[in-house]
């Protein structure tokens, strides 16, 4: 007898691997950009110095009807808390041209609050981002320069963006903080003088900063004008009764007049 051997099929009893399951990555993390920083962070500084100006009313209405004075720290600017956090965004675009909004931000508001941190902050920008267009907004800031620096050092800073800056703007505004002094001391018939104007004046034809042009031709125009041994230009008013008088009225008088205001 002969026997017949079937064996089954193995592939009909091992359970088969089921499909694999596609998996959908989950979404990269989207990084806020350096703009969407800065103004989240400004945002929160306008919040904290509008709670400040109304906290600073409050109490100067107190101190007026108790006769008692602020205290001196109520009119301390509330911006201590926020240079740290401008100085971390800046050091996360450390080197970057993000990064400049930042210090600068410190720099336009540090000093008063925290002195030193804005000077140190000063010096960065100026000794890595000389070259960067956005310091434009430090340009009115050169003439106090002398407040927080010595004479030494701020005349280097200056002069160290004067010549590094891609500005025209900024670079008139180190030309006019250079000569300054030389407008306002020297004899405006000397040719220090002379050459102090011209520079300015040169600079302020390439810039595009109606302060600074406002600022710099008025501080020219005072000297001219008003110098020592110079004729006064006339001046017409009313007096207390009424009547119409100039000064060239009183042409060849000795006259003191003496001018004031309330503000």
């Amino acid at each position: 007898m002969k026997l017949l051997l079937i064996f089954p099929a193995l592939g009909l009893f091992w359970p088969t691997t089921p499909p694999a399951t596609a998996i959908t990555p989950a979404p990269l993390a989207v990084q806020d950009t350096a703009t969407q920083v800065y103004e989240r962070l400004t945002a929160e500084v306008d919040a904290a110095y509008k709670e400040w100006r109304e906290t600073l009313t409050e109490l100067r209405k107190a101190a007026s009807e108790s006769g008692e004075e602020v205290p001196a720290e109520a009119w301390v600017r509330p911006y201590g808390p926020f240079i740290p956090k401008f100085l971390a965004a800046a050091d996360t675009y450390a080197g970057t041209e993000d990064a400049v909004p930042f210090l600068t931000w410190v720099v336009q508001n540090g000093f008063g609050v925290d002195d030193e941190q804005a000077k140190d902050t000063f010096r960065k920008l100026v000794d890595v981002h000389v070259a960067s267009p956005q310091l434009e907004p430090l340009g009115s800031f050169f003439g106090q320069l002398g407040y927080y620096f010595d004479e030494k050092e701020a005349a280097s800073l200056v002069a160290t963006i004067e010549k590094g800056t891609p500005s025209d703007t900024l670079r008139a505004w180190a030309v006019y903080s250079r000569c300054s002094a030389t407008l306002e001391k020297a004899d405006i018939e000397s040719d220090e003088f002379l050459k102090a104007k011209g520079e300015v004046l040169a600079a302020l034809e390439k810039a595009s900063d109606k302060r600074l042009a406002s600022e710099a031709k008025g501080q020219i125009d005072v000297r001219e004008t008003f110098s020592i041994g110079m004729v006064a230009p006339d001046i017409a008013g009313i007096d207390l009764d009424g009547t119409k008088f100039a000064l060239s009225d009183y042409k060849g008088k000795v006259l003191f007049v003496d001018f004031w205001g309330d503000w």
